[in-house]
């Protein structure tokens, strides 16, 4: 970089131009006063005064040029030096600064770079994502349409290459061993048999040469001849070939029967006369079928143990005939009967018609029922246990299948879950109770699903439910009101969502529960979700006079969620809250219910996430 000048210096020929030329006065005085003493003696006129000024201008300019010439060459000299000796100071202190300061600014660096590229990823990722596998998916579906003939058929040619060149190599071995081994396997077996039927052709030799009670063997033979009700027949042939008849009628009848959709719980074989008490229970309000197969006339009296002259049934000359008991029969007596007196064997069968254990809820007309609602009341009405519940894809919206008028005019329940009932949802099904009224009734006590209360629970299963549901009082409500018998309620990989944010009465669990005396409660690989929720959403308070257990496994609690058991009720025995492998924001706990209540619930748990920091 040029220094620049601190003046420009102004020529004499500028200044010719400016004033006219200089021409001095001869005047006679040593020093600037004498010679203005001078001029005024000698008569200056004006001009001459000015030309005078302008000399002494002239030589002002003059000696600051040549000071203004010496400043420059000075400063230029002086300037240059200081540009060298900054320059070289300037590199040396960056470089030692430099030397300091470069891990510190390189990790800022970095820093900065990677905290940007995050903040900038999170934001793109998905894009780019779908981009990217948009790309490959394409470029793939279009390489393979091209490629997949040739890479087949090379497939193809080099498997079947490979098995001729594999094969015909060990064909040879592998034929001689097969064939070794077929060979040694029949010589070994007819060997065998051979010595055995040797055996028995020696035996019966010896047995068909003996003559009549002449040996113990012979007495085997005719004992074969006599039947278990104490008939003979004329040969032990006969005897054989008559019990076979039997055995054939019977496997004949029995598979005829499951055909028809019958369960066979009763079938024996009878002579012309029986009186026999049968331990068989009978059922108030099933129906059964008597049937009795001869060719002959007979008497068939079912008569109860409990009071003997009782007859339920009696049937004459029939072959079958149902019935239906109006109380339950825990033992029979069957009286059989037969005027025909060469008549010596029947089958006498009681069948229960097979009914079916599995009901299917479908939005279409594929199903059972089309509403959770009837097929659950229809299970409970008629006392159905055991039952299976398939529910398939569709919305069940519990709102329209109670009906508006419902949770306008009541406080009642939802569904009630008993009878052992096992319901099983489809992946693409959704259960969901959204009220959005005024029934401070429904939105303190109503729950879409609920255990029975009275005392006369038998548990359910609850599996693949996916339940969303709000301004309600909980989800599930399952609390059977310390019931004395034992039970066993299960979740299985159920998804249960609770909003219960705009309802005043504070409820937030997913499932809110007491236990019985003796009940199990099991809740595996569910995932729990209460809006807003800063508490526990799966809760258990203890209720009955005995020991209950809750599992709690494999399970999600989203948000700032857990959950919890309480001491409650007069129980004695330690109840188990167990809780394993699970995901929650606080630790599970037990708590008092009330104030200064048993202390009958203990905890166990292991291998929890617990989130909160």
């Amino acid at each position: 970089m040029d220094n620049e000048k601190i003046s420009k210096i102004i020529s004499t020929d500028e200044l010719d131009n400016v004033l006219p030329k200089y021409e001095q006065v001869k005047l006679s005085g040593e020093n600037l006063a004498q010679q203005y003493v001078s001029a005024f003696n000698t008569g200056m006129n004006i001009y001459q005064c000015v030309n005078q000024l302008q000399g002494s201008i002239v030589a002002t300019v003059n000696g600051v040029n040549n000071v203004v010439k010496s400043w420059n060459d000075s400063v230029n000299e002086t300037l240059d030096k200081s540009i060298e000796i900054t320059e070289k100071t300037t590199t040396e202190q960056f470089n030692k600064e430099w030397a300091s300061k470069q891990p510190e600014l390189i990790e800022q660096v970095n820093t900065l770079t990677t905290n940007k590229f995050n903040e900038k990823w999170e934001e793109k990722q998905p894009e780019l994502t779908n981009q990217v596998n948009t790309l490959t998916t394409n470029k793939f579906d279009e390489k393979w349409e091209e490629k997949q003939p040739v890479l087949t058929n090379q497939v193809s040619t080099l498997t079947t290459n490979k098995f001729n060149e594999e094969w015909a190599v060990k064909q040879p071995e592998l034929t001689n061993q097969v064939n070794t081994l077929t060979t040694n396997k029949f010589n070994e077996e007819k060997s065998t048999f051979n010595n055995e039927l040797d055996a028995l052709n020696s035996r019966m030799n010896t047995f068909t040469k003996l003559s009549e009670g002449s040996t113990s063997g012979d007495a085997e033979l005719k004992d074969i001849r006599v039947w278990f009700n104490g008939q003979t027949s004329d040969s032990a042939g006969s005897a054989v070939r008559g019990a076979d008849e039997l055995e054939y009628n019977l496997i004949r009848n029995l598979s005829k029967t499951c055909v028809n959709g019958e369960s066979v719980i009763y079938s024996q074989v009878h002579n012309k006369t029986s009186f026999d008490t049968i331990n068989l229970k009978l059922y108030k309000g099933i129906t059964y079928n008597l049937y009795v197969d001869s060719s002959a006339n007979c008497s068939v009296t079912i008569r109860t143990k409990e009071d003997e002259r009782t007859e339920l049934l009696s049937i004459w000359g029939e072959k079958s005939i149902t019935f239906t008991p109006d109380k339950d029969i825990t033992s029979i007596i069957l009286w059989i009967n037969s005027t025909t007196l060469d008549e010596t064997k029947f089958i006498v069968k009681i069948s229960q018609k097979l009914q079916s254990k599995t009901l299917i809820v479908a939005k279409n007309d594929e199903g059972d029922f089309k509403k959770l609602k009837d097929c659950l009341e229809y299970i409970n009405t008629n006392h159905l246990q055991n039952y299976t519940v398939l529910v398939k894809r569709g919305v069940y919206d519990l709102i329209e299948e109670f009906g508006e008028n419902y949770f306008s005019t009541n406080q009642g329940v939802g569904l009630i879950l008993n009878n052992n009932v096992h319901m099983i949802f489809s992946s693409d099904s959704l259960v969901k109770c959204n009220y959005t009224g005024d029934n401070t009734e429904i939105m303190s006590k109503f729950a879409p699903f609920n255990s029975s209360y009275n005392n006369d629970h038998l548990g359910f299963i609850l599996e693949n439910l996916t339940l969303e549901c709000s301004n309600v009082r909980y989800a599930i409500h399952d609390d059977t009101n310390g019931q004395s018998t034992p039970y066993t309620n299960k979740y299985i990989n159920c998804k249960i969502k609770l909003d219960n944010s705009n309802n005043q009465h504070g409820y937030k669990q997913c499932i809110g529960g007491g236990c019985g005396s003796s009940s199990y409660i099991i809740i595996n690989n569910c995932v729990f979700e209460s809006v807003d929720a800063d508490t526990e959403t799966v809760t258990y308070h203890n209720g009955g006079d005995g020991k209950s257990n809750v599992y709690i496994t494999n399970c999600y609690f989203a948000g700032k969620t857990t959950c919890r058991c309480s001491n409650y009720g007069p129980a004695k025995e330690q109840s188990i809250l167990n809780v394993n492998n699970c995901s929650m924001y606080y630790e599970p706990h037990i708590i008092d219910e009330v104030s200064g209540a048993n202390k009958n619930f203990t905890m166990l748990q292991f291998n929890n996430e617990i989130r909160k920091p």
